[in-house]
């Protein structure tokens, strides 16, 4: 049957993530964190990594933190049936200098390191749709990320306001 691909998505502040860890179950997941601490200080979002970090804990997930250049690797590790990737829309704050042909060749590299991870039957994406306050062509490479995912997703849920709305497949 192959991977399932789920994307949860929805603005800033819109509960994605909290209705994310409402969709899994713990004890079977992975929580993939993109980022860091200094990836945060620089877009001055202080304190939401441990915000998220503790929400994981909370969830009783042990959070682990992967990077663009190592998350092939760090799929590849994993040994439960469900992955959380938190956020997937991060990975364009490290390629925004980046061609459009290499943002897609790293985002099918990383979705198809997922598929070809024999533990993992459900990949779960959270994912920012709208940033604002950003230049067109960097909105653009943001989308193309964004874009990609969602063409393989088997399931799309956006979240407005803690608010889940089944997206597609429709039923």
């Amino acid at each position: 049957m192959g991977t399932k691909h789920e994307v949860v998505y929805g603005g800033l502040g819109s509960g994605k993530s909290t209705y994310a860890f409402e969709i899994i179950k713990p004890e079977e997941t992975t929580k993939l964190g993109v980022g860091g601490l200094l990836r945060e200080s620089l877009l001055l979002k202080f304190g939401s990594t441990r915000r998220h970090e503790v929400e994981t804990r909370d969830a009783g997930i042990e959070p682990k933190t992967t990077t663009l250049d190592s998350v092939v690797e760090d799929i590849a590790q994993i040994q439960k049936p469900t992955l959380l990737l938190d956020e997937w829309t991060t990975f364009f704050s490290y390629s925004f200098c980046w061609s459009s042909k290499k943002i897609r060749t790293r985002a099918n590299e990383i979705l198809d390191a997922v598929e070809r991870n024999p533990h993992i039957e459900r990949g779960v994406y959270i994912a920012l749709d709208y940033v604002p306050y950003m230049p067109f062509n960097l909105y653009k490479k943001k989308a193309l990320w964004n874009k990609i995912l969602f063409e393989r997703a088997n399931e799309l849920i956006r979240v407005d306001y803690g608010k889940p709305i089944k997206v597609f497949p429709r039923d």
